[in-house]
């Protein structure tokens, strides 16, 4: 994508799931989004099929906000459907992410400006 005010292109990693994924019968569902910590674009989005929702990270962003590296390189972006837990502490709520719904990134990207093609 070509970031507005500038004539650079910036990448996008896309990560998809098609589940969410409950840690146990009482805890509300998560969704995850594996990707690499070596990964190489600025923006990481990550999209829910089922609810058809999707999320605009800068990479750095998503790096802070990823928990737990695998011996392959691997970290995991995940939050909690609904609210958090009592006594979660390490994942966090869905709505704490707000700020990087596409919509919400697009508009602060853009601003007032009318999108032009390079």
């Amino acid at each position: 994508m070509y970031v507005p005010g500038t004539r650079e292109a910036h990448t996008i990693q896309v990560k998809a799931t098609n589940n969410n994924y409950a840690m146990g019968p009482k805890e509300p569902p998560q969704v995850w989004w594996p990707f690499p910590v070596t990964c190489k674009a600025q923006w990481l989005a990550v999209v829910d099929l089922p609810r058809d929702l999707v999320w605009l990270l800068p990479i750095d962003d998503a790096l802070r906000e990823a928990r737990g590296k695998d011996s392959a390189g691997t970290t995991t972006l995940m939050w909690y459907i609904g609210e958090k837990p009592k006594g979660a502490t390490k994942v966090r709520a869905e709505a704490d992410f707000d700020q990087y719904r596409l919509s919400t990134v697009v508009d602060r990207l853009l601003g007032d400006r009318t999108p032009q093609l390079p």
